[in-house]
């Protein structure tokens, strides 16, 4: 999570726009409360999209980045679960 104040986006609005590219920018008030998040459109537009058989789009991504990342491990543990079921 990137974080920028308020008067630093105000300051330097292309170094923002820059930052918020690559992940969202959270925008703070000079008390640290969020004011804003600055997103790139692309994130934007991924949001937006209508989520697939009633699962909101951003589960759903995480979803399948944890299937590619940690795939092999959960089909290990579901091989796992089956043979152990079988013995109780």
């Amino acid at each position: 999570m990137q974080i920028t104040s308020l008067s630093g986006v105000q300051a330097d609005l292309d170094a923002a726009v820059a930052k918020s590219q690559t992940a969202p920018l959270h925008i703070q008030n000079s008390s640290g409360v969020d004011v804003a998040i600055m997103l790139s459109p692309d994130l934007y537009s991924f949001l937006l999209k209508p989520a697939p058989e009633g699962v909101r789009p951003l589960v759903a991504a995480l979803y399948k980045q944890s299937i590619a990342k940690h795939g092999q491990v959960y089909r290990a543990l579901a091989k796992y679960e089956r043979e152990h079921r079988e013995e109780e």
